[in-house]
């Protein structure tokens, strides 16, 4: 079950998120407030990582609370990435892969997590 709940989030709901953040246009505020954003998520996991986590070391809510602030934040990331390509005076095409580069790219994770687990099968 948690497979397919992390199959769900990284190919469902994450391209999703990133389709509603980085349609949107590239206005100086709004991609001042994405990268706020990111960088307060990046934030949250640090202080989860190293100073809750060492605290209640049987508590796997922490743990996850780590991986879902990195993961929103990739997803900030790439979503900042596209707004300034798409901010740029470039062809229409450009617009377009970058986009569906970013959409893929929200994937990522899963593939870091199979990846884990064939490492550390025997």
């Amino acid at each position: 079950m948690m497979y397919v709940t992390a199959f769900l989030l990284c190919f469902v709901l994450g391209p999703g998120l990133f389709w509603l953040i980085a349609r949107r246009r590239a206005t100086r505020p709004r991609f001042a407030a994405t990268w706020g954003l990111s960088m307060f998520l990046i934030g949250t996991a640090l202080v989860l990582r190293h100073w809750i986590m060492p605290t209640y070391p049987d508590a796997p809510m922490a743990g996850i609370g780590v991986l879902l602030a990195l993961w929103l934040a990739w997803i900030l990331v790439l979503a900042l990435a596209v707004m300034a390509i798409r901010a740029r005076p470039v062809s229409f095409r450009l617009h377009r892969t970058a986009f569906a580069l970013g959409a893929v790219g929200t994937t990522l994770p899963w593939f870091g997590l199979y990846a884990a687990q064939m490492v550390t099968q025997r």
